[in-house]
């Protein structure tokens, strides 16, 4: 059975991803940026997975918003990333289209100590594959960005900053 239609590996799997959401909040309002974290919402059943599509991880001020995705492996910094994992996934291409995309992408290693962040203005620059989602067991296209488009983490607050959104 497919993950996503086990309640109790969804259930699981949307805590994880929660909690490195909150992880990645609580650093930025550490760190002196305002920063919402809406409360977890979650489907009802595997049919309604459609309808939260659009849900949005964390939220700035001016209503930019972040997105962050739990990785299944480690890294302390861009360049501790395994060379077979670049260029790295960012999301569904399908995602990626959709209106209103986020500022930025955050990308927490698999033991939350650690993060890298990928701006969407570098967007035009990343990479289109297909390839088989072993997760939710489809074919999928995804987004990847390069090496040169990822950050460090201790560069997003400057960012953020520097450019009004904090």
């Amino acid at each position: 059975m497919r993950w996503c239609e086990d309640d109790e590996a969804f259930f699981a799997k949307a805590r994880k991803g929660w909690e490195a959401e909150d992880l990645v909040a609580r650093n930025l309002r550490f760190q002196g940026v305002k920063v919402e974290h809406p409360p977890l919402q979650l489907r009802e059943t595997f049919e309604e997975r459609h309808a939260f599509v659009g849900q949005k991880d964390l939220v700035l001020p001016f209503g930019a918003t972040i997105s962050v995705k739990q990785r299944a492996f480690d890294f302390t910094c861009v360049a501790d990333i395994p060379q077979h994992r670049l260029p790295l996934f960012v999301d569904t291409v399908k995602k990626v289209n959709l209106p209103n995309p986020p500022l930025v992408t955050v990308c927490v290693n698999k033991t939350s100590t650690a993060a890298v962040w990928i701006p969407w203005d570098t967007k035009d620059e990343w990479l289109r594959r297909s390839g088989f989602d072993r997760d939710r067991q489809i074919s999928e296209f995804w987004a990847t960005a390069h090496e040169w488009n990822l950050r460090d983490f201790w560069q997003l607050v400057p960012f953020l900053k520097e450019g009004g959104h904090a």
